[in-house]
This record gives C-alpha cells, structure tokens and sequence, in this order.
C-alpha cells in the first residue's frame, strides 16, 4: 500500500518518506517518479533530498536535470550541503518566532501591571521603558542616561533609585 502511494506522489515524497536522498539519473528506471508538466519540463534525471530539523523532515529539496546520467556524488553532497543549510535557517526562523512570541506576551503582562518599570543598561542609559511609563509622560527618558536625569542617584554603597517618576503621592 505505502508502495502504491509513493508512486502516485513522487520521488520527493518517497525521499520525504524515507528520510533518505534518491538519486535518478534515468528516471524512467525510477517507478516513483511523477512529472505532471512534461511539456514544460522535461526531466530525465532527478535528486530528490529531504530537509531535516532536528529529527523532522519538513520538506524535499527536488533538483531536475533534462539530461540523463546528469548527477554524481559531487551533486548528492552539495545538495546535501545546501538542504542542510536550508534547514538550519528555517529553525533559526522558527526560533526567532517563538522567541518573538513570548517577548509580546511578557511586553504586555509587564505593560498591563499598572506600575512603571524601565530597564537601564550597564552604561546607565534607558533602554526600555513599559506602557505604563509611557502614559505617565516618561517616553522622552528612553536613551537618556539615568543619572543625568534623575532616575538614578550615585552614592557609597552604589546605586539607588533617586526619584518616584509615577507622579503619583505615597501619602
């Protein structure tokens, strides 16, 4: 059965099947081979190698020859090469939206707490400040440095916070 679905799908989804290259280079030996556009492009040989994250194969890299006997080892490691390549950009992709994901949901739990809070960088300089701060009119703080105004104040036992810029009254 596995056989008979294969062959009405391809060689990439047989290499995407089996984790494995598939080297062609007379396709009609192939009995997986599918081309649905002869016409516009007439294949004799085929590579076919999976691209894998981790231990997922997440799509085939499909590279077609009009002449036989048109691939060699060479060819199988540098696709090899490049699906590899390939794969590790789409992961670093797929990181970069999880990791944007969860920097939304923690930017808007923190905005939504009711309270100022404002990251200063090692050199002292405002690199973030949340929603709440904006709204209390403190937007023009962000880049300043944090001794220059007032945020921050030096004394012997090192850093402390200077000033209340809520603007609200503690009494």
């Amino acid at each position: 059965m596995a056989k008979a679905y294969r062959s009405a799908w391809g060689s990439s989804v047989g290499s995407q099947h089996t984790g494995k290259t598939v080297m062609s280079n007379d396709v009609r030996d192939n009995p997986y081979f599918l081309n649905l556009t002869p016409d516009l492009i007439p294949t004799e040989a085929e590579l076919c190698v999976p691209i894998k994250v981790d231990d997922e194969i997440i799509g085939v890299l499909n590279v077609e020859h009009s002449e036989l006997l048109s691939f060699d080892e060479d060819d199988i490691n540098a696709v090899e090469v490049l699906a590899g390549r390939i794969a590790v950009a789409i992961k670093k992709s797929r990181l970069y939206g999880e990791l944007h994901e969860s920097h939304t949901r923690l930017e808007a739990i923190v905005s939504s707490m009711g309270q100022g809070l404002m990251i200063i960088s090692p050199e002292f300089r405002v690199q973030w400040m949340n929603k709440t701060l904006e709204q209390w009119g403190h937007a023009r703080l962000l880049g300043s440095n944090a001794t220059d105004c007032g945020v921050l104040t030096a004394n012997s036992a090192g850093l402390s916070v200077a000033k209340d810029v809520s603007g609200r009254s503690n009494s």
